[in-house]
């Protein structure tokens, strides 16, 4: 696996896969690989020639300083786990190669609506942050494929109307949620849960899980079930951001011949913000 550290380095490379008319397939993360991110990978190599693996801890897709300062950086042990998994480029930029006219003055992208719901209610500037250095990433690899996974949703669709906006030329493939065996969803930041507290996360995925059954008989009633969802995920000592059942399309509230549905929810324990999700095919 060849580690690139430069722009220029990684492009040239990047000219010599491309005269061979191959796909390039990209995965962008934030490092702290776990078994999540290898699905991904997994994936990229299943529709590409070549996959590259981007890791770069975003400053500006941060609200809270301590969040950004105290999240894991692993590379060496990521190295590890990319090249057992036959990745065939790494790159790791540095700030100022995403960012040469400095954080404070980088161009900012904004994409109406969607930014500024759910996730990007409970976070502000979050989602500005993500596009504008995914957009970015996209510029300096060029990429065919995307892959991005299904537990961030609302990011991924966000990407889909950027990439579709600027006409980029990108396919964006979904990887499903991968799970421990309890459900929990797998996160960087499942780390930093207590025992006991860890014990009571997997409570997340099994209420949202449970109430799916609940929606075909209750099209009408979905935000009792919203508040019913809040009152249970609070009994186990989640402090809740939102719930929502929304179109899975859109993320728009749902009309009632809508098909399409998905379950979110964003909710706190240990002071350890967890997501979620669950589409729903009404068919």
């Amino acid at each position: 696996m060849n580690v690139i550290q430069n722009n220029k380095e990684l492009q040239n490379l990047i000219s010599s896969m491309r005269k061979e008319n191959a796909k390039i397939a990209f995965v962008p993360t934030m490092g702290n690989l776990h078994r999540g991110h290898l699905s991904l990978i997994e994936l990229a190599k299943k529709h590409a020639n070549y996959v590259i693996v981007s890791i770069f801890v975003n400053p500006i897709q941060f609200n809270d300083d301590d969040d950004f300062n105290n999240y894991p950086r692993t590379v060496e042990s990521d190295i590890d786990k990319l090249n057992s998994a036959d990745v065939d480029l790494l790159f790791l930029p540095s700030r100022q190669d995403l960012f040469p006219l400095g954080t404070e003055f980088a161009t900012q992208i904004h994409i109406p609506e969607i930014s500024d719901d759910l996730c990007g209610r409970v976070r502000p500037g979050h989602f500005e942050g993500v596009a504008s250095v995914v957009l970015r990433l996209f510029n300096i690899v060029k990429p065919d494929i995307a892959i991005f996974g299904q537990k961030d949703f609302q990011q991924k669709l966000l990407i889909e109307r950027m990439i579709c906006d600027l006409a980029l030329n990108i396919k964006v493939i979904t990887a499903p949620i991968i799970r421990e065996a309890d459900g929990l969803a797998m996160s960087s930041r499942n780390q930093f849960l207590s025992a006991s507290k860890r014990h009571e996360a997997c409570n997340l995925y099994r209420v949202i899980k449970e109430v799916q059954y609940d929606i075909h008989k209750n099209y009408d009633k979905f935000s009792l079930l919203e508040k019913n969802l809040k009152k249970e995920l609070t009994k186990y000592g989640f402090s809740v951001d939102y719930i929502a059942i929304r179109s899975s399309i859109n993320l728009n509230l749902p009309e009632k011949e809508c098909k399409n549905l998905i379950i979110l929810v964003s909710a706190i324990i240990d002071n350890v913000r967890l997501i979620d999700n669950i589409l729903i095919d009404c068919n």
